[in-house]
């Protein structure tokens, strides 16, 4: 029953990592916020492909198109679901609109 006990524990536990952050620097006229979330699901611990962070950048171009966006501050972040099964990777991303 133990080893049962043990093994259910393993396989329904998740876990949460906070992989990388980062910011531009902060301009002091703030316009209106943009921001965009991009997410992955992962199978097996298998990471080949992370071209879904570029489109990150275009949505906060679509998001500011006549203006600068500024004061960048990106997290990225992975959540484990099961162990070297199942993971999702978000990265997010928050920053100002300055309009020229």
């Amino acid at each position: 029953m133990k080893f049962f006990i043990v093994i259910a524990a393993f396989i329904f536990q998740s876990c949460a990592q906070l992989i990388s952050v980062s910011q531009t620097s902060v301009p002091a006229k703030k316009g209106r916020i943009v921001e965009t979330t991009k997410k992955k699901w992962v199978w097996g611990s298998a990471h080949f492909n992370n071209s879904f962070v570029y489109s990150v950048r275009e949505d906060l171009i679509e998001q500011c198109p006549r203006g600068r966006v500024q004061g960048l501050l990106t997290t990225t972040e992975k959540i484990v679901y099961l162990p070297f099964l199942v993971e999702r990777i978000k990265v997010q991303s928050q920053g100002f609109c300055n309009e020229m």
